[in-house]
């Protein structure tokens, strides 16, 4: 396939959307515009290297999430850490249904920013299966395609990935059903949230 064959504006059209909310869960909503924006000039200059190989929306992820991985990588050199804000927040978790009074509310806004920001504390790899399988509902198939490994390999890295996160959890959190029988936490005694 030759670039010819291919309407950049409707490629942008399609997956640019896509593409800020990935970032947003990533790496936030504040820098999510910016780094599509990077994602999509890489794809208008490379577009004619598409070899049809996968789906096309396979190529723009791997080309975002290579991106994301490397920008990450920088950020945790300078001892960056990203913390969830609520636009980040309201990407992690469906709606709170209308039922709910403001204390439950309020609680379960704590335990979406909670989850969000270990999420965030994963090496970058895994924060990004995580968000690929668990937020963009990605099948392995596709996020080996996207991660540019071996079917097994994604297998292996997503429960590894689940794994170190259930870890961070279960140490810094207590989990309960709350009186309306919504799964809830609280940070457990003396341990800060984050590092």
């Amino acid at each position: 396939m030759t670039a010819e064959n291919f309407d950049y504006d409707e490629i942008h059209k399609a997956y640019y959307d896509r593409i800020v909310k990935y970032f947003s869960r990533t790496i936030g909503h504040d820098e999510a515009r910016d780094l599509a924006q990077d994602v999509f000039l890489k794809v208008y200059n490379s577009i004619g290297t598409f070899r049809g190989e996968s789906a096309l929306y396979t190529w723009i992820y791997r080309i975002a999430t290579n991106h994301l991985i490397d920008m990450m990588r920088r950020k945790k050199k300078k001892n960056v850490v990203d913390r969830c804000n609520l636009l980040d927040k309201q990407l992690f978790c469906k709606g709170n249904p209308e039922y709910l009074t403001e204390e439950f509310r309020m609680a379960e806004q704590e335990m979406k920013e909670c989850i969000c920001s270990y999420i965030k504390m994963l090496p970058a790899q895994y924060h990004a299966i995580i968000i690929l399988r668990e937020y963009e509902s990605m099948p392995v198939l596709e996020i080996a395609r996207v991660m540019d490994i071996k079917t097994d390999n994604a297998k292996k890295m997503l429960s590894r990935a689940r794994a170190k996160l259930k870890r961070l959890l279960a140490e810094r959190c207590n989990f309960y059903y709350n009186e309306q029988n919504r799964f809830s936490c609280e940070k457990k005694e003396g341990r800060a949230p984050f590092p």
